[in-house]
Parts: C-alpha cells; structure tokens; sequence
C-alpha cells in the first residue's frame, strides 16, 4: 500500500483529519469484499511530539493481520481533546478510535 503520509504536509489537525478520509478510502476500496476494521490510538512521545496509530485489522487465508501506518507530528496540532487524553496516558498509547471517526 502507498505511504499517504510522504506525500502530505501536516501543518494542522484538519490535514489529518483528511488524511485518515482518504486513506480509509483507498483502504475501502483494496480491501473490498475482505472483512477489515480500523482503530487509532494516540501515543505522546515527548512534551512537543506525539504519534498518531492506524491499526488496520483484516482477515487472509483465515488468519487475523494487523498492519499498523504511524505518523509522528507536532503535540500543539492535537485537538484539545485529543491533548487531554494523550497527557493523561502518559506514554501508554490511548485509544481514540470512537473521537477519530466522529470527525469523518
């Protein structure tokens, strides 16, 4: 699959936001007919960066995969919910799955 990320400048929340739309597009279309679901998680790895988690799960000869895509950007380019969350984890990874796909 295609590293969407090289291609796109993340200068704002909006931007992966729209990432995540079209990337579930493609990933919609390729995986047509398999069953698949998505989750993402948020991870703080310093005071002024945080990654972002795709974990893309689908089934192939009757075994589970999980493929992960990570992106790791700017901490002040999170939402103020998304700050919360990711703080209060501390390093541990925080599932933001439900709020990620509200904003699709």
């Amino acid at each position: 699959m295609p590293n969407i990320w090289e291609k796109n400048k993340i200068d704002d929340w909006k931007d992966i936001v729209s990432w995540v739309k079209g990337y579930n597009a493609t990933l919609s279309e390729t995986l047509k007919g398999v069953t698949h679901a998505t989750a993402y998680f948020l991870r703080k790895e310093s005071s002024d960066t945080v990654t972002l988690y795709h974990k893309l799960y689908y089934s192939e000869s009757n075994q589970w995969i999980e493929r992960v895509t990570i992106k790791t950007f700017d901490f002040n380019l999170l939402p103020e919910w998304a700050k919360g969350k990711v703080t209060e984890a501390g390093v541990t990874e925080v599932d933001v799955t439900e709020e990620i796909e509200a904003e699709l």
